[in-house]
């Protein structure tokens, strides 16, 4: 075989084994999302109330895939109608520093702009806090994040502004029973336990205080579990998804009475605090004659009953 051939055969099978020993990788391109959460619920939600103020958000920067070029600034800009804190009193962050000559935040003009300059040219989670001093306006408004480098792309992240306390509708579910008439009046029941459900307007973000007071007795707490049983047992209420927030509550209650001394009318009283950090304890009416905040225990009315025929009476007509 000509020498030449051989020396292409053999050249090529190098160049092949000299590529098959390389290994290719394909690099991904960064990516960024941005979560915001408020100090009004503990920084796990997004919601707050524009009442309360000065407010604390926290705004998580997640950063994924490779960061090149080098991520360099950043800026944050506030809503209309939202107002921050003069760029001096920010919180100072891990990994930035605050650029004040481009920062227009001053604690009095809505819109305004937190700027930052930073040098980051890896992924991870980086978190910057800001200070609300004012807002004004209502439901859910988006922020403008804009980075500069690391070819990372502007994100608009909400936050939702909730002024309403929550409300709570109740009903009870226990057999027999005697609903009320009319239908807002409380429902009638005898000994035994009793299951309550409560939903409320807006999702409730942390345990809230139930009780239970009948006449003549010391109102009872009710305990929060984690359990799975449905309806759990007496003295304790769950939450449908097992979880907070949740918008249901179902508890059990044992109702009992010493020879009648503790019938009559049971209150029930709920106090729980919605995702903006509003309070309630507001609870509306019964519509079906076994609901709203009080039920009735009857422990002693008589059951009829029949001794012998004479007891009875019997009447014939003609007509």
């Amino acid at each position: 075989m000509n020498k030449k051939i051989l020396s292409f055969i053999f050249g090529s099978l190098l160049v092949f084994s000299l590529f098959g020993a390389i290994e290719f990788q394909e690099v991904s391109a960064a990516s960024m999302a941005v979560n915001v959460t408020t100090s009004a619920n503990n920084y796990t939600q997004s919601y707050f109330n524009s009442g309360n103020m000065p407010i604390r958000l926290k705004f998580d920067i997640i950063v994924t895939g490779t960061v090149t070029p080098a991520w360099t600034a950043l800026q944050i800009q506030a809503p209309i109608n939202y107002v921050l804190a003069t760029e001096g009193s920010q919180p100072t962050p891990s990994s930035f520093t605050i650029d004040y000559a481009t920062s227009t935040a001053n604690g009095v003009l809505d819109n305004a702009i937190m700027a930052y300059t930073c040098n980051i040219s890896s992924a991870g989670t980086y978190t910057i806090y800001l200070d609300l001093v004012s807002c004004t306006a209502a439901g859910s408004s988006s922020w403008t994040v804009t980075p500069t480098g690391g070819g990372l792309l502007v994100a608009s992240p909400s936050t939702v502004v909730d002024n309403t306390s929550p409300t709570f509708s109740i009903t009870y579910s226990k057999t027999p029973n005697v609903p009320g008439s009319p239908a807002t009046d409380p429902g009638t029941f005898g000994l035994g336990d009793i299951t309550i459900t409560i939903v409320t307007t807006d999702p409730i973000i942390a345990t809230p205080t139930i009780t239970v007071q009948q006449q003549n007795k010391t109102a009872q707490t009710l305990t929060y579990t984690t359990s799975t049983t449905n309806p759990p047992s007496a003295g304790y209420f769950r939450t449908q998804s097992g979880s907070f927030p949740d918008t249901t509550l179902i508890a059990r209650y044992s109702i009992t009475s010493t020879n009648g001394t503790n019938d009559g009318l049971a209150t029930v009283t709920i106090s729980a605090t919605d995702r903006a950090g509003n309070l309630g304890t507001t609870i509306n009416a019964g519509t079906g004659g076994l609901g709203g905040k009080q039920f009735i225990v009857d422990s002693q009315c008589n059951k009829p009953t029949l001794n012998s025929p004479l007891d009875g009476a019997s009447q014939s007509s003609t007509t």
